[in-house]
């Protein structure tokens, strides 16, 4: 994550984030986990709203056993950005079996491991 997170600092590459985020920041039960997203809600130059279509969205991914912050990040950056980067191994199982997702859902090592040399 240091890497991809100095990528984007650095302005290499664009960190995208949703309005869902603040919430999540506010809600982290553990404080190095909040840390970790104040860091990345810093580092993103771009936020995706949160619409309509985005919260029905998310409505469906959460029936499809995808928890509710997850849920709403995905449907955020669904058809709006190139990737979605996750560590959490029962999300990216569970957003891979969903049929016709509009965005590519990978661990971070696994996406390093495409994109550099």
């Amino acid at each position: 994550m240091k890497t991809i997170l100095s990528l984007c600092e650095d302005g290499s590459w664009t960190l995208v984030s949703s309005d869902v985020l603040p919430f999540e920041i506010n809600n982290a039960p553990e404080v190095q986990r909040s840390n970790i997203l104040q860091l990345m809600a810093q580092l993103a130059s771009e936020t995706i709203s949160l619409t309509e279509v985005v919260k029905q969205q998310a409505s469906h991914y959460q029936a499809a056993g995808i928890q509710a912050f997850d849920a709403f990040h995905l449907a955020s950056a669904e058809g709006k950005v190139d990737i979605f980067l996750t560590t959490d191994d029962r999300f990216l199982k569970k957003a891979q079996q969903i049929p016709g997702l509009q965005v590519k859902v990978l661990n971070p090592l696994q996406w390093l491991e495409e994109v550099l040399p």
